[in-house]
C-alpha cells in the first residue's frame, strides 16, 4: 500500500494541471501548468514532523484541498469503480500515514530537491517536444495527463 501511495504521490507531483504554483507556458494552442501545491504541502508537513512540531488539522486540510490531491482521489475512485475493486482506494487517513511514513521521511530531502528541479523545468521546451498524441490528449481535455494511448 505504501509503495502504491508513493507512486501515486510522485505521479500527482508531476501532473500537468492548473493551480497554485503557476509556471505556465503557452505554445500556440497549448498551455502547460505545473501544479506543485500538493507536493509543497506534503513537504511542509514532513518538515514539521521532522522538527518534532505538531501537525494541525489545518495543515492536513490544506493538503486535502489542493487540486492535485482532489484529482488523485477522483482518479483512484474511478479506478475502483471501473474494476469493481475499492480495496486499493485510499482514504485521507491512509494518505496521512503514508506522508508520515519512514519511506517519505527518509527521502524528504531528495523529494524536495527533485521538486525544486521540476519547478525550474523548461516547460516550453517540453511542450515543443510533445508528441502529436500527447498534444491531442491535452487539447481534448486540458486537465488530462498526457498518455501515449488516449481513450
Amino acid at each position: 500500500m505504501r509503495a502504491r501511495c508513493f507512486s501515486i504521490w510522485i505521479l500527482s507531483l508531476l501532473a500537468l494541471i492548473p493551480a497554485t504554483f503557476a509556471q505556465t507556458v503557452t505554445n500556440d494552442r497549448i498551455q502547460v501548468t505545473l501544479d506543485t501545491s500538493e507536493a509543497d504541502q506534503v513537504l511542509a508537513i514532513v518538515a514539521l514532523h521532522q522538527a518534532g512540531k505538531p501537525i494541525s488539522e489545518v495543515e492536513w486540510q490544506k493538503l486535502f484541498a489542493t487540486a492535485p490531491y482532489q484529482r488523485l482521489k477522483e482518479r483512484e475512485q474511478k479506478i475502483g469503480e471501473k474494476f469493481h475493486d475499492f480495496s486499493q482506494v485510499f482514504t485521507d487517513e491512509d494518505f496521512k500515514k503514508f506522508v508520515l511514513s519512514d519511506a517519505i521521511l527518509q527521502r524528504a530531502t531528495q523529494l524536495g530537491e527533485t521538486l525544486e528541479q521540476w519547478k525550474q523545468a523548461d516547460l516550453r521546451r517540453a511542450a515543443e517536444r510533445s508528441s502529436p498524441i500527447s498534444l491531442r490528449a491535452l487539447l481534448s481535455d486540458p486537465r488530462s495527463t498526457p498518455s501515449s494511448n488516449p481513450e
